[in-house]
């Protein structure tokens, strides 16, 4: 994931899944879900956790990324929204969302939208269905070969995995290991090269530093 760079999200948009990609196989799929996030909207016992990090690069305030964690019986639903704007030989504005369900401990749902200015880049789901991972991506669906997924990519944000070895990467839609560096320190690597270092105190991630092939950049938490 770096990046997870995916953009402020207005009120009530995140509910509205795409269902318009989604094939008729999983059409009953999107309106359980969906049914699922709106009771988690109307319920007052909802336990909810909210983040913010201010995106840096070289000193200079380029973004914001907010995040939300909202547990409800067996449910917890993880919501990611950003906006960077930043400039490689040509300015550019990066918007997107990115959403997680988990039920009883197992990843069911997530997705992936992004888009860089006007233009649609990325916008791909992932289903666990049957026992069986599938991913939606461009029209085209596939089947993963992943076992059960308990953990991904924002989890790490909110949690010091002080037990965990590896997540699941949405955006690459792979595993990645999550390596202890030193305490408070864990380093994550992606399938591109890409790396993030993250940073932790009293078990709260307080910082992300974030290295890619055409960008250094910080997360700073702000919460």
């Amino acid at each position: 994931m770096f990046f997870l760079i995916l953009l402020k999200l207005r009120k009530g948009y995140g509910i509205l899944i795409r269902i318009k990609n989604i094939t008729k196989v999983y059409f009953k799929d999107v309106i359980l879900l969906i049914a699922i996030l709106f009771l988690f909207i109307q319920s007052s016992s909802a336990q909810n956790q909210n983040l913010s990090f201010e995106v840096w690069k070289n000193n200079m305030l380029i973004g914001y990324i907010s995040m939300s964690e909202k547990i409800n019986a067996d449910f917890v639903i993880y919501e990611l929204s950003s906006e960077i704007k930043a400039k490689v030989l040509m300015e550019f504005n990066v918007y997107g969302i990115e959403k997680t369900i988990y039920n009883h401990g197992v990843l069911v749902y997530s997705s992936v939208y992004r888009k860089i200015n006007s233009n649609e880049k990325t916008n791909k789901e992932l289903f666990f269905k049957d026992g069986k991972y599938y991913l939606l991506n461009g029209g085209k669906k596939s089947a993963l070969t992943f076992h059960e997924i308990n953990y991904n990519l924002i989890t790490l944000y909110f949690y010091e995995p002080l037990k965990i070895t590896q997540v699941y990467c949405d955006n690459h839609h792979k595993m990645v290991q999550v390596v202890y560096v030193e305490k408070g320190k864990y380093r994550v690597t992606f399938p591109n090269g890409s790396y993030n270092f993250f940073y932790y105190e009293n078990g709260k991630c307080l910082k992300v530093d974030a290295f890619g092939l055409l960008y250094e950049v910080q997360l700073i938490s702000t919460i």
